[in-house]
């Protein structure tokens, strides 16, 4: 991971009210700020959306039906069913990564955290970056 090349660095979370600086000198430090910050916002409640309570209906036509229909209809019906499969697909995916959520805050997980907080960088509020900074102790070392 480049991430890991990179410490020492400050964790620099891009937040709707500000940044918030978390220093990370090692990847066992990275792993437990990432599990503070998802388990903070999955209790809070309104960072991640359950997918749960939106799940859509499912299929009720297959396409092997599609035959029966009357053919001035059945493009339609055809492209419902795909727009369905669709959104079942879709719906598939957000439920799979709220699930790796609720695994990283119930199991304690800080490397699940981790994958939480590089999967939703492009969120709105949930960006972050990497800070390089110096310190006398690291000058010498060169």
């Amino acid at each position: 991971m480049r991430l890991l090349e990179k410490l020492p660095c400050l964790l620099v979370l891009d937040e709707k009210h500000g940044d918030r600086y978390f220093l990370i000198p090692d990847r066992k430090t990275l792993e437990k700020v990432a599990l503070f910050v998802v388990t903070e916002r999955f209790k809070q409640g309104y960072w991640y959306n359950d997918p749960r309570k939106y799940k859509p209906e499912p299929l009720v036509m297959t396409e092997a039906a599609l035959d029966s229909l009357p053919e001035a209809i059945r493009e339609d019906a055809r492209k419902k069913i795909t727009d369905r499969k669709k959104a079942l697909r879709e719906w598939q995916r957000e439920m799979d990564r709220y699930e790796e959520i609720e695994t990283a805050v119930s199991e304690h997980d800080g490397g699940r955290a981790l994958a939480v907080l590089i999967d939703r960088q492009d969120h709105e509020y949930e960006g972050w970056r990497i800070e390089k900074f110096e310190t006398p102790e690291a000058r010498r070392k060169r």
